[in-house]
């Protein structure tokens, strides 16, 4: 609270301020984070003058970490302006060319970075998330790249991540090039990033037309959204094309699979499954992401039939921390997640894999909480009945 109370009274000195802490190496180990923040702060300002500093700023710092954290910290920071960051690289304004010429190869070194299978993961996914900031013509080739199979989940993962912040009409022509390969999770990453730009959604609906994505593969709830989409032309589309997408009745899905309660399930099979299909937003045994419920806590008390529903009908009792939330920016960017963080100017939403996005107050142009889990619906498509008895003798045996 204390640094959130400086960072927004910094307002002209945030250039300055920034450059002061960078250059005290012993601040940046104990406050990592602090750079990103305040450069994200100098980001949303959208002030030319700032943004020029900021990067006359990387020019003199040794440190890549640094150069990164800054960097990232602008680039999203600017996100849900008028003028991204990822703007400002083919044309910018006159007194910023020198800056941004400088401040260029540092895109060039990320974007041989995220392609080198030889580095380290987290060097990777750092450079990854850092072509976000970059122009799209130097990133669109290697995220697309990195979104085959020879890739790392994690590494597909953040390349779709990255990608969502190009307002480019080619990001979904990229994002579904690679959707037969997509597992469900990296699919609801995909649909995330489609579903984040108006203009994406009529080359999903091409997609679903040409049978690329089956209408199965979008999940009811998002189907109900296009089909009372505001835009006429989406929401007769979806109207014809997904029309068999229906939002399933829940009782009948949880009685049509409670046999799976009579079957011997698998712990090792269940912990498998696990690990393919739901640590985008949960962990167990030093594995996944807490993004819902913490799994060791909740499932102390849980019977069997009360973990089924759970599983199957997970909007039916949702506790008030883990709704999933849908913004609308001024920029027209669509984000949706858990409420994770709320100060008197920002709000910060959260999603699967940890993934966040911090928006200002000013930023936003609507706000509407969906009454629904962030967990999806129609989870048992990905199951049968032993598969999913598995899955349940997994949850309940390994927090015993």
């Amino acid at each position: 609270w204390l640094q959130s109370a400086v960072l927004s009274s910094a307002k002209d000195a945030g250039p300055y301020l920034l450059e002061s802490l960078a250059a005290d190496g012993e601040y940046v180990k104990r406050n990592p984070a602090m750079l990103g923040r305040l450069a994200s702060m100098i980001g949303a300002r959208n002030d030319v003058k700032a943004t020029g500093l900021t990067l006359q700023l990387l020019a003199k710092l040794d440190s890549a970490d640094t150069q990164i954290a800054i960097l990232d910290g602008l680039g999203q920071g600017s996100r849900n302006t008028s003028r991204p960051i990822n703007r400002l690289w083919d044309d910018p304004p006159a007194e910023l060319k020198p800056a941004v010429e400088k401040a260029m190869g540092i895109f060039v070194t990320a974007a041989g970075t995220a392609q080198d299978e030889k580095t380290t993961p987290a060097a990777r996914l750092a450079a990854i998330r850092l072509l976000a900031s970059g122009p799209f013509k130097l990133a669109s080739e290697p995220l697309a790249a990195m979104l085959g199979a020879r890739s790392s989940a994690e590494v597909q993962s953040a390349s779709l991540k990255s990608l969502a912040s190009f307002d480019d009409p080619k990001v979904a022509d990229t994002v579904l090039a690679g959707w037969e390969g997509f597992s469900p999770s990296l699919r609801r990453e995909a649909i995330e990033v489609l579903f984040a730009r108006y203009d994406r959604l009529g080359k999903l609906l091409d997609a679903v037309e040409a049978k690329k994505v089956l209408a199965s593969h979008i999940e009811a709830a998002r189907a109900e959204a296009l089909r009372k989409h505001a835009d006429a032309t989406i929401r007769n589309r979806a109207t014809k094309l997904l029309a068999a997408q229906v939002i399933t009745d829940r009782k009948k899905v949880l009685d049509e699979y409670k046999p799976s309660l009579e079957l011997k399930g698998d712990l090792v099979r269940g912990r498998e499954l696990f690990r393919k299909n739901c640590t985008a937003c949960h962990r167990l045994e030093d594995t996944g992401f807490e993004v819902g419920a913490n799994l060791t806590a909740a499932l102390r008390n849980k019977t069997k039939d009360a973990l089924l529903l759970d599983v199957l009908d997970p909007s039916r009792e949702v506790d008030a921390r883990y709704v999933n939330y849908q913004v609308t920016t001024t920029a027209e960017r669509t984000i949706s997640g858990i409420l994770a963080v709320e100060t008197p100017t920002s709000l910060t939403l959260r999603r699967g894999e940890k993934a966040e996005d911090t928006i200002l107050r000013s930023q936003i142009d609507s706000i509407r909480a969906t009454s629904k889990s962030l967990m999806p619906e129609e989870f048992e498509k990905q199951f049968d009945k032993q598969q999913l008895a598995d899955l349940l003798e997994y949850l309940l045996g390994v927090t015993k």
